[in-house]
């Protein structure tokens, strides 16, 4: 079913999006593990998959290679909702993704203050010293994106920014 979906996300969207814009598609590990043998890939180097946390991954290691194939096809990868979930740092040290997801928990106790600012900070230099951009998920309020840009999180998302578009509406999300 997350394969099939895959395959009608990348059709309905095909030449539709903005130039400085990418789709991202939830997979979970099983379907991580078929999607270049199974998904129509030419031409989507807009393209990035998202790693969910909702299902065990068995091991990183068992996806290395097909992670390392999607990069060869121009694919990238994301680590959603890290910090919750199965995804942890091992999943990251192996898979080395593009993006890191940050969870929309540690995000709303960034708001808290001490002791969970130092430790997102330390979190997120941990992931750019490994090579990938850290992404704070579900930001909502001026006080979450203060916080998020202090601990040198470059990326966002999140109903403070605006709310989702449809791909018909020209600017997608």
């Amino acid at each position: 079913m997350e394969l099939l979906c895959a395959e009608l996300a990348l059709e309905r969207t095909r030449g539709k999006l903005p130039k400085d814009a990418f789709l991202t598609i939830n997979l979970g590990p099983d379907a991580l593990l078929r999607a270049a043998e199974l998904l129509p890939l030419a031409g989507s180097n807009k393209l990035m998959f998202e790693l969910t946390e909702h299902l065990p991954l068995g091991g990183a290691d068992q996806l290395r290679n097909a992670v390392d194939d999607l990069r060869a096809r121009g694919v990238g990868l994301a680590l959603d909702d890290t910090g919750c979930g199965f995804a942890d740092m091992e999943t990251v040290r192996v898979l080395r993704p593009d993006i890191v997801k940050l969870c929309i928990t540690v995000v709303r106790n960034a708001e808290r203050g001490s002791p969970y600012v130092p430790a997102i900070a330390a979190t997120a230099e941990r992931l750019l010293q490994l090579g990938c951009r850290v992404l704070a998920e579900g930001v909502e309020t001026e006080a979450q994106h203060t916080v998020m840009s202090g601990c040198r999180i470059g990326l966002a998302q999140g109903w403070l920014y605006g709310k989702p578009l449809s791909i018909d509406h020209g600017t997608g999300t």
